[in-house]
């Protein structure tokens, strides 16, 4: 057995939010980054949604997810949001963004250590337990 020391979940915890902090609030609402403009624009108008305000709506919902991490609420079924908006996202993006994604695998690839912190947050759940064993 080995045991998981309740500062790592913290750890976890942390640049998960920072990563939907930076990817949501920074990216879409406030820089308003124009590769991700073109990636939602593009994806949001084959589903009759406008391209800005879709943008801006996915980076607050993104930040909220990011403060909702940090707190600890609901672990798995908040993981489970996590891992559902991330696949959403890069399928949506992949498929309906208009090229504007020019290597998929290597967002895939990418994202691959993300699903894993979610998944271990799902797993060991909250930090309010001195340790965990695993």
């Amino acid at each position: 057995m080995c045991k998981i020391p309740a500062w790592s979940i913290w750890v976890v915890r942390i640049c998960l939010a920072a990563l939907w902090a930076f990817e949501g609030v920074w990216t879409k609402v406030i820089v308003q980054d124009p590769h991700e403009l073109g990636i939602v624009t593009t994806a949001a108008s084959k589903l009759g949604l406008p391209g800005r305000p879709t943008m801006i709506a996915i980076g607050l919902a993104e930040g909220i997810l990011a403060v909702v991490i940090l707190v600890g609420w609901k672990n798995r079924l908040v993981a489970c949001v996590q891992a559902g908006a991330l696949l959403t996202m890069n399928v949506l993006g992949i498929v309906m963004g208009g090229g504007e994604i020019k290597d998929p695998v290597s967002l895939l690839v990418h994202n691959l250590p993300t699903f894993a912190c979610i998944a271990l947050l799902a797993a060991l759940g909250g930090v309010d337990r001195a340790s965990r064993e695993i």
